[in-house]
């Protein structure tokens, strides 16, 4: 019985330190000295080293298309929590309320994001900029419409602001 827990141990061990290693292989020279250059470093950190594109990533730029493509997740996610409660709200203020949030997070799944991401497939740095920027706008816009009440969803949409906010730093080092 000994001999099968310390086998088993052992096992779990081994399993361990391969997640815990794949988690911090990442970790490379550029994410580093990237990541170093935004707003912020630890969420920077955080979403791209959680990529496994990332390991492999040579340049800025391809560290700047992964944090977009975070961006877009994290949206999704957000989308998630505001469409039910839409669909649930009968008060007419959170259906408004609501509304314009479902409205601002689909455009940034949509128009802002597609709209980033030619910008930088295409090296027009500004323009992918000016798309991140105005996902932020959107984020506020609909945080705004609560007057600084907490919503279910309100970290997950102050989340994608600030990973667009830490995209727009990568950029910046594009140009």
């Amino acid at each position: 019985m000994k001999a099968s827990t310390s086998i088993s141990y052992a096992l779990l061990l081994s399993i361990s330190l391969s997640f815990l290693h794949s988690a911090t292989a990442a970790l490379t020279p550029l994410l580093v000295q990237t990541c170093k250059r935004t707003s912020d470093y630890a969420l920077c950190i955080e979403s791209l080293s959680g990529d496994p594109r990332t390991a492999d990533a040579r340049y800025v730029s391809t560290l700047a298309d992964i944090e977009l493509y975070n961006v877009y997740d994290k949206t999704q996610a957000t989308l998630d929590i505001v469409g039910p409660l839409l669909q649930k709200a009968t008060d007419p203020n959170l259906v408004h309320s609501y509304g314009v949030c479902v409205g601002a997070f689909q455009e940034i799944a949509g128009d802002r994001w597609s709209g980033a991401i030619k910008a930088l497939e295409s090296g027009d740095y500004a323009g992918a900029e000016g798309q991140l920027g105005g996902i932020k706008s959107n984020v506020e816009w609909c945080l705004g419409e609560f007057g600084g009440e907490p919503q279910p969803f309100s970290e997950a949409a102050r989340l994608v602001g600030r990973l667009a906010d830490v995209d727009i730093g990568i950029i910046k080092l594009l140009h």
